[in-house]
């Protein structure tokens, strides 16, 4: 199974065997529920199991403190996270490292551009939390308020640009005029970066009307 590991945390997606047992040791009618619910999902969808699953959140010691999950794949480009932190062990700042991680975690699936988070109104805690991780409010939820983070906008015309004057460079000194390799090299470099940044530019609209004509 998955594992992210921060400074002080393992955040580990709970297996098709875990969830079984949580099922069957949990008392509380509701919580089963949503765990039997969960469950069912990640076995009806293996292939999208970490997107289904809970995840746990342990210390480096092994104590679990809390967990984290999303509500499924993306969709339009967007998927839902949740997190709970036991009240024993609120207050020492482990819901933004966890948080943190599984965002960092969900923006390197190239499908995920936004991520969205309910809280309600009166919980302070966890829209400071949200806030200090570059969330923004965006309107109301099915639940709660909504907030939503969006993915970075690529910077593919620097990477290129460099690999172009590297490239550039090797074959300048091939034909005995770096300075003709390295220009034609940094035009080309710079040319394909813009092509993949312009495309990602236009699948962000795309996705992002998809959502608002929800």
């Amino acid at each position: 199974m998955k594992i992210l590991k921060t400074k002080r945390l393992l955040i580990s997606a709970m297996s098709v065997d875990e969830l079984r047992s949580a099922v069957l040791s949990e008392n509380d009618e509701s919580k089963k529920s949503d765990l039997h619910e969960i469950l069912q999902s990640c076995l009806d969808h293996p292939d999208k199991h970490n997107w289904y699953t809970k995840w746990k959140i342990a210390l480096h010691d092994g104590k679990v403190i809390g967990n984290l999950g999303f509500k499924g794949p993306q969709k339009n480009g967007a998927v839902e996270i949740a997190c709970a932190i036991y009240e024993e062990h609120r207050n020492n700042g482990f819901a933004t490292e966890a948080v943190r991680q599984a965002i960092h975690w969900a923006f390197s699936d190239n499908d995920v551009y936004f991520i969205t988070a309910e809280t309600e109104e009166s919980d302070l805690a966890s829209k400071h939390v949200l806030e200090k991780l570059g969330f923004a409010p965006n309107g109301a939820g099915n639940k709660g308020e909504l907030y939503e983070k969006e993915r970075e906008e690529s910077s593919w015309m620097a990477i290129f640009m460099c690999i172009g004057i590297s490239c550039g460079v090797s074959i300048g000194i091939t034909l005995d005029n770096v300075v003709t390799g390295m220009c034609i090299g940094m035009c080309l470099g710079v040319a394909v970066g813009l092509s993949f940044d312009e495309s990602d530019r236009k699948k962000r609209i795309k996705l992002r009307e998809a959502r608002d004509s929800r």
